[in-house]
């Protein structure tokens, strides 16, 4: 049977109960089915792809029954052309993959700070720019082989990125994965979550190309899932009721894998002012207790509302989901927690979590400076300043540091500099070793700056 229930902030979600699974999307106008299956038919003219990937064979069921009440499926969505012709116009004279992804992403931004603020918000809905990309999965496998003498490919490497968006840090890995290494480590041993349904379709095609491109022969990619990474925490998957056999398969096998590299860009609010804005980020009950039990509890601060951010969510989950093991943990995120005294826990956990942190404060943050413009100074162009942090636990080497005494490494980029000098700066770089770092003794309040 069909519903409708309404969500805190006075949207409502439609549920289609159609056999064997269903799925289930937002539902605005004619809701992101249309805009995922009309932007991905035109832009990569794979009509395959619907039999090939579990949750678009699901969509594809909702789509012939909503459409079964007119002729043909064109009748039916003939009353949205004026919101995709303009856009199919201007993919159709793209030929170059990299294009259509760059658009895709671009259009996939745009469209849900249009159709949804508060969702895009709460949902960190940002692109990540190519050179931080690359900079992240260029120093993950540098550090995998200076710290533990492996690589991306090694068999006890398990990688997995929780919000992966369109999968670009998942695409970038691949392609430095050896064409021989390759298939095993892409059947076994790599991993991506996303929620929303748009990125997650173009996940699977880019994931899936990349791999085609790399070995010149199809595989769908078994590792992605269309989950709510910290859902995975609690005990009963109360929310993970509208998925199909086989995506809660692949679940299920991911989360028995044992994780080592943690890589993403996690959801932040990047616009939110208050978490008093009718706009609250969804509770956790397993992450929200490990959060009180362990930042929180630790913290001086009388007002830690600032914890209930998402991305500081995703880094309490993936310290938690490395479960004890050596591993390497790297985000790019709001980084307001590496001085302000609401963090003061979350540093000092930190410490004891990881032997060595390596943080690039990108800065950017318009709300501390208003000389500083988000759109020209900001990476991501938001309000907030932003950090790259690649975090290691390596207890086996001789040299590391006791609990709370990790060592930390800190570069700061001048705050003057424009979104694309800050990207050319990371370029230049290339990896956490060549940057010149400052070695932090932090305070009584565990501050990460010099």
């Amino acid at each position: 049977p069909d519903g409708v229930f309404s969500n805190e902030d006075g949207t409502y979600v439609w549920i289609a109960a159609l056999p064997p699974g269903g799925i289930f999307a937002e539902h605005g106008g004619e809701g992101i089915y249309q805009a995922a299956e009309r932007l991905i038919r035109e832009i990569f003219d794979n009509p395959e792809f619907v039999r090939r990937n579990v949750i678009a064979a699901e969509v594809e069921k909702v789509m012939l029954a909503m459409t079964s009440q007119s002729f043909d499926r064109h009748s039916y969505l003939k009353e949205l052309d004026r919101f995709y012709v303009a856009i199919e116009r201007a993919a159709r004279t793209m030929t170059d993959w990299s294009d259509k992804q760059y658009f895709l992403n671009t259009v996939y931004e745009r469209f849900f700070q249009g159709y949804s603020v508060k969702l895009a918000d709460t949902m960190g809905i940002k692109y990540t720019p190519q050179e931080i990309v690359d900079f992240m999965c260029a120093s993950v496998a540098e550090v995998l082989e200076k710290e533990f003498g492996k690589k991306l490919w090694s068999d006890d490497v398990f990688i997995i990125d929780p919000c992966t968006g369109t999968a670009t840090f998942i695409v970038n890995l691949i392609r430095r994965i050896p064409k021989a290494k390759l298939p095993d480590v892409y059947k076994h041993r790599l991993f991506a979550n996303e929620i929303m349904l748009l990125p997650y379709y173009v996940a699977a095609l880019n994931i899936e190309h990349a791999y085609f491109e790399q070995t010149g022969g199809y595989e769908a990619f078994e590792g992605l899932c269309f989950v709510d990474t910290l859902d995975l925490a609690e005990h009963a998957q109360s929310q993970l009721g509208f998925m199909t056999a086989k995506n809660s398969e692949r679940v299920q096998r991911q989360r028995k894998s044992p994780i080592t590299v943690v890589i993403g860009n996690p959801p932040y609010n990047a616009h939110q002012e208050s978490e008093n804005d009718n706009n609250r980020n969804r509770s956790y009950d397993v992450i929200d207790q490990r959060i009180r039990d362990t930042y929180a509890r630790d913290s001086e601060a009388t007002n830690k509302v600032a914890l209930r951010d998402a991305y500081v969510k995703f880094f309490r989950w993936a310290i938690d989901r490395l479960e004890g093991r050596n591993g390497i943990v790297c985000f790019v995120s709001n980084n307001s927690f590496v001085d302000q005294i609401a963090f003061d826990g979350v540093r000092y956990h930190m410490g004891e979590d990881f032997t060595t942190i390596y943080h690039v404060d990108l800065e950017g943050n318009v709300r501390h400076d208003p000389k500083l413009a988000g759109t020209t100074h900001n990476v991501f162009g938001i309000q907030v300043g932003v950090g790259i942090t690649l975090a290691v636990r390596n207890r086996d080497t001789a040299t590391a540091p006791t609990p709370s005494a990790a060592n930390i490494f800190y570069q700061k980029v001048s705050k003057q500099l424009k979104r694309e000098e800050k990207l050319v700066w990371l370029a230049s770089q290339g990896a956490v070793g060549a940057v010149k770092w400052d070695a932090l003794s932090p305070d009584v309040q565990h501050t990460w700056r010099p």
